[in-house]
């Protein structure tokens, strides 16, 4: 017996099925005896038609109403999956120009530090961005080394410690920028660099900020994605300088389950980005960021 859900597709759905033939064979059971046990074929007749009707009713009018619901998730999932192909035309990199040797950048804003619950909220402004860093990690993120098993391969793993894991490697390790400058609530300027140590964020207050360069985050939140669970942000970045727009990169995701939290579920956590993107755990904006602001390499 299928239930037309897609606990099919568990373990469970197995068991289910058993339940099925179980409950035919109990059916067929009944409809044995009334025709063994009450005599005359009229009365026959009319005690299986009762059988059926208590016994098989309630279960077609149930698998009728599942069928309903699948047939309306599904109409739900269309509209999802078109709105977000909409989107996904408008996503994507634009970089117009490519500055190299950069020592430090600006971040006017900074990914907020999550209480936890945001992932289950549709209307979270950073969902589009739920597996990036936050707070000092996101600010560490553009100090890191990049550290790539090949030259020609996807990205590699951000670490405080610029030494290759292994000397073969030395040609595949890319610096992060120097410093990061940081527009604090109070529209102070903060500078954030590794101590010595490399273990150790330092912040000391600056009058201004030296780096030509600014990164900032636009959260995209339109009401009628977020009821599909659907989000955006475009991430800008700018010579300062001049007020030019250097890069920008669109990205969309949304969210299959659509909330669910079925078995402790985080929903934005599973969200799926559009085809020209890729998901780098906790370092996309770093990583789109570099290819437009090369960092120094000594």
């Amino acid at each position: 017996m299928l239930t037309g859900t897609p606990l099919d597709l568990t373990p469970f759905g197995s068991i289910f099925r058993g339940i099925g033939v179980f409950y035919w064979i109990f059916v067929f059971s009944v409809i044995g005896i009334i025709l063994y046990a009450i005599e005359g074929w009229w009365m026959k007749l009319v005690c299986v038609a009762l059988a059926l009707a208590s016994l098989v009713l309630p279960v077609a009018y149930f698998f009728y109403l599942k069928y309903q619901e699948a047939q309306t998730w599904k109409a739900h999932m269309d509209k999802v999956q078109a709105r977000f192909q909409m989107r996904c035309q408008s996503s994507g990199e634009k970089i117009y120009r490519k500055v190299d040797d950069v020592e430090g950048i600006l971040l006017k804003n900074v990914r907020p530090m999550e209480s936890g619950h945001e992932v289950e909220d549709p209307n979270w402004p950073g969902a589009a961005l739920a597996y990036d860093s936050s707070g000092d990690e996101y600010m560490a993120s553009f100090l890191k080394w990049e550290h790539r098993e090949n030259p020609r391969g996807s990205r590699g793993e951000l670490t405080r410690d610029p030494d290759p894991y292994n000397r073969h490697t030395k040609d595949f390790v890319h610096p992060g920028y120097q410093f990061v400058d940081v527009v604090e609530d109070d529209f102070q300027i903060s500078r954030y660099k590794y101590h010595s140590n490399l273990r150790d964020l330092v912040k000391q207050s600056v009058k201004e900020s030296s780096a030509h360069y600014s990164v900032e985050l636009i959260n995209l939140v339109d009401p009628e994605d977020r009821k599909l669970w659907i989000a955006g942000v475009k991430i800008v970045v700018r010579d300062e300088s001049k007020n030019e727009v250097l890069g920008e990169k669109v990205r969309y995701v949304y969210e299959p389950g659509q909330g669910s939290l079925a078995h402790a579920r985080q929903p934005w956590l599973f969200g799926i980005v559009c085809a020209d993107d890729e998901r780098f755990t906790y370092s996309s904006v770093r990583f789109f960021v570099d290819q437009v602001l090369e960092p120094r390499k000594d």
